[in-house]
């Protein structure tokens, strides 16, 4: 029985796509660097938004990188709030409701990760953060997996790893937990990596997934 769950943020629980594109692309403008599509932005959105500005302007890092993470920041904080998806709060309360803990798990930067959540209300909902702040590495690393299982006092294993990219799976599978793969996020499985131990289309199937007793009767694993 899954006794915690760690959600992914972007594109899992708030639809925040657009708005980190535009945030990305205004900065991006502002140096005469190539504005990024729906695309680009969707292949290197998931590791945290020093890698995505560095590879939005195609730069190593250096100086510049950091000034292109500084103003993206500042511009995403002006502009943050982003609508949860369908049934994310109602979902996360019923979950809570059951006694199973919830982390957001995110490579965000923890500033703009706690103001959306204090934004759409998440917050009074949710037991732990745990975002890019420097306290632990950033996902596909395990360590943040740990680190919730340690604060949570639970066995990894009886963690749900939910996120809608291959990010979240390795991340999953690399601390030795089970992932929940989002398919109506962002991102997109990779072929011919690890998979997921289920798919879903709606966050309400999360409850088909962990409040059964046995998981062998989840219609969503993936064999």
């Amino acid at each position: 029985m899954y006794k915690a769950l760690a959600l992914d943020l972007d594109g899992t629980l708030l639809q925040t796509a657009e708005i980190s594109r535009r945030a990305a692309n205004h900065v991006l403008e502002t140096h005469g660097f190539r504005q990024i599509d729906r695309k680009r932005f969707d292949e290197i959105c998931h590791s945290g938004a020093e890698y995505l500005m560095k590879e939005a302007a195609q730069i190593e890092e250096g100086a510049l990188s950091k000034q292109l993470l500084e103003e993206y920041v500042e511009t995403y904080k002006r502009n943050f709030e982003a609508p949860p998806y369908e049934n994310a709060i109602e979902i996360c309360r019923e979950l809570k409701q059951k006694g199973r803990k919830l982390a957001v798990y995110s490579n965000k930067v923890m500033t703009i990760v706690k103001r959306q959540l204090k934004a759409s209300g998440l917050d009074k909902i949710l037991d732990l953060v745990v975002a890019d702040d420097g306290s632990v590495p950033l996902k596909p690393d395990p360590e943040g997996l740990y680190h919730i299982a340690d604060l949570f006092g639970v066995r990894v294993s009886e963690i749900l790893m939910v996120g809608d990219s291959q990010n979240d799976v390795d991340t999953a599978e690399n601390a030795g937990a089970d992932s929940c793969f989002f398919r109506m996020g962002i991102g997109k499985l990779e072929e011919g990596k690890r998979k997921p131990t289920y798919e879903i289309d709606k966050l309400d199937e999360l409850r088909e997934i962990v409040l059964r007793e046995g998981r062998e009767h989840a219609q969503h694993k993936i064999e």
